[in-house]
């Protein structure tokens, strides 16, 4: 598990620093949606090991299966809201692209 974090934690940052994301073969996500992605990625990993601190000190929650839950769930809830962000990306190019192609649709 600990592995898993540190690997997304990892990824979080490179996608910081290049501030570019290839969605697909066809759509790459740069700028402010990729530093996102990034902190998003991060922020996972983090909180997929403090929570779980978090709430053993406080007493919430004491076994090892609830914690690794837990652990999961965060990171799991990070990946999904980074695949909104890229569908939602990917949408906003392709309104872009359709909005910039010219209508040759009557000049034929």
């Amino acid at each position: 598990m600990l592995i898993a974090v540190l690997i997304l934690i990892a990824v979080g940052l490179y996608v910081c620093i290049k501030k570019e994301v290839h969605a697909s073969s066809k759509c790459v996500i740069r700028g402010r949606p990729a530093l996102h992605i990034g902190v998003a990625l991060m922020l996972g990993g983090f909180l997929a090991v403090l929570l779980p601190a978090a709430f053993d000190a406080l007493g919430l929650l004491r076994d090892f299966v609830g914690s690794l839950l837990l652990s999961i769930a965060t990171m799991f809830a990070s990946l999904v809201y980074v695949a909104v962000i890229m569908f939602s990306e990917k949408r906003r190019q392709a309104d872009e692209i359709k909005r910039s192609a010219p209508e040759d649709k009557g000049k034929t």
